[in-house]
C-alpha cells in the first residue's frame, strides 16, 4: 500500500483571499503563534486565509498565483475509513464537526485519486 499526504483542492463555497485584502483578519483569529509578533498590515501579501462564510478556518502561503500551501490538517481531518484492516478513504468533511455521531463524516475514496496524485507530484 502506498500512502500519500496531499491537499486536494476543488471549487467549494470556501473563499480564498490574501491577507492584504482582508481588513479584519485579526478579529477572526482566536489564537496566536507562540513567540509570534504583529507585523505591519499588508506587508505579507504571500500569506493566505482560507475562509468559509467569512470566517477564517486555515492559513497558508502562496506557492503560485493559484496554489496555496497549508498544514496537512486544513480542510481534511485525515481520519481513516478502515474496513477489514484496509484503508478505503480519508475523512473529507463533516456538516458540523468530525467524529460527531449526529453528523456522519463524508469520506474520499483514496484509490480514485492515486493517478491524479502521482501526476501532480511529478508535474508540480
Amino acid at each position: 500500500m502506498e500512502i500519500f499526504q496531499v491537499c486536494i483542492a476543488y471549487p467549494t463555497p470556501f473563499l480564498l483571499t490574501t491577507l492584504k485584502d482582508q481588513r479584519n483578519i485579526f478579529e477572526l483569529t482566536l489564537t496566536w503563534v507562540i513567540g509570534g509578533k504583529e507585523v505591519t498590515p499588508h506587508s505579507r501579501p504571500f500569506m493566505a486565509s482560507i475562509q468559509h462564510e467569512n470566517k477564517h478556518i486555515c492559513g497558508g502561503f502562496l506557492l503560485r498565483r493559484r496554489w496555496v500551501m497549508t498544514a496537512a490538517h486544513c480542510g481534511d481531518s485525515g481520519g481513516p475509513l478502515v474496513c477489514g484492516k484496509n484503508v478505503h478513504g480519508i475523512v473529507s468533511f463533516n456538516g458540523k464537526r468530525c467524529g460527531d455521531r449526529h453528523f456522519p463524516d463524508v469520506y474520499t475514496r483514496i484509490a480514485n485519486y492515486i493517478p491524479w496524485i502521482r501526476f501532480v507530484l511529478q508535474t508540480f
